[in-house]
């Protein structure tokens, strides 16, 4: 019996490059606040499901990076075209920039006041007081 060829570490790399990626890997990307490897995702793979959303509590992966405080990569979501700022968790729970919002989070929900979305105004209409205040 005959050994198959081993792999060169370029062939491997580009092998794993090749395979596709889950959603789930930005959005524990987001959730992590890991700025390079949610770039690297996007960048990689452009028509990625960035409106995924976790089975658990419905939370999809603009939730978890607003939700953490992540700027940066709110910043990246937000200017990607098919996000969708104003789903819902599955129970119901607030959007992503009034759970921002309710985490102290206000440089992410600033973002929303600064776009120009009326679907966004709508979101941060909750929070507006804690916004002014703050």
């Amino acid at each position: 019996m005959t050994t198959p060829p081993r792999l060169t570490q370029a062939e491997y790399t580009a092998f794993l490059d090749s395979l596709p990626v889950h959603p789930s890997c930005l959005y524990f990307a987001s959730k992590d606040g890991n700025v390079e490897e949610a770039k690297g995702i996007l960048v990689k793979n452009p028509n990625l499901e960035v409106n995924w959303t976790n089975n658990e509590d419905g939370w999809t992966t603009f939730y978890v990076a607003c939700e953490s405080g992540c700027d940066a990569i709110v910043s990246i979501l937000l200017a990607h075209p098919d996000i969708e700022v104003n789903l819902k968790t599955k129970y119901g729970g607030p959007t992503p920039f009034v759970a921002a919002c309710y985490n102290s989070s206000t440089s992410c929900a600033r973002q929303g006041l600064r776009s120009t979305s009326r679907t966004l105004m709508e979101s941060l209409r909750p929070c507006a007081l804690l916004l002014m205040a703050a």
